[in-house]
């Protein structure tokens, strides 16, 4: 006795790994052993009784609980038709609309492309026309300003030369004495506006003969042009 306890007492990790695995098989081959007398017990409805415990087990290929076949039928049709609603959704409206807007968008880009070319055209015309035409204008215009300009000299020098003849001629009348007594006289008496009162040269004595004032050529101002 003494010797198998001593013996018992020194057993390697291998020798107590290889019982382990004894006990452990031995543990299954009871669970295997008690499950086949389960499988092959009859059974009755839903479950059998077992003869060691006297309880009774559910069976593995027991079919699960069903409803009615109007209920099944119900349920289906309403499945069908929810997904034959998914697949068979009608969208014309939707298109419909949208295929107008598109339209509507179409037809207001063609007017601002239609636009753009003829500001364009009218731009290219205004550029390559119209601005260099009123450049020219202009030109013409400033030699226009400067005819105005030499004119209203021109006038302004014919202005005070027949003035100074006027001048010279009222100086000769006066010493002349060409109207009679009585028609000066008449003329005293009347009533002469103020602005047309001429301011009366000094009175040359009968010594003095008349000069004539210098009075412009045209020659200088117009040139004649030959007659064809």
């Amino acid at each position: 006795m003494d010797q198998r306890f001593d013996r018992g007492a020194v057993l390697s990790p291998l020798e107590e790994s290889s019982a382990e695995v004894s006990r452990d098989s031995g543990v299954v081959s009871q669970s295997a052993s008690s499950l086949s007398m389960l499988s092959e017990a009859p059974s009755s409805g839903s479950g059998s009784h077992s003869p060691s415990f006297g309880l009774p087990v559910p069976t593995l290929d027991a079919p699960a609980p069903q409803g009615s076949p109007g209920q099944d039928e119900e349920r289906l049709r309403r499945t069908a038709s929810s997904y034959s609603a998914y697949v068979c959704a009608n969208a014309s409206e939707e298109i419909l609309c949208l295929e107008k807007s598109l339209e509507g968008m179409l037809t207001r880009v063609d007017e601002f492309v239609g636009m753009l070319d003829m500001i364009r055209s009218d731009t290219s015309q205004i550029v390559n026309i119209t601005l260099p035409e009123i450049h020219r204008k202009s030109e013409d215009m400033r030699k226009i300003y400067r005819k105005i300009d030499k004119l209203e000299a021109f006038v302004k020098m014919v202005a005070a030369n027949v003035n100074a003849m006027e001048e010279q001629v009222t100086q000769a009348e006066g010493e002349v004495r060409t109207l009679p007594g009585a028609l000066k006289k008449i003329f005293r008496t009347m009533s002469v506006p103020g602005f047309l009162n001429k301011p009366v040269s000094p009175k040359r004595s009968p010594e003095q003969h008349p000069e004539l004032p210098a009075v412009f050529r045209t020659d200088d101002y117009f040139i004649s042009r030959p007659q064809q």
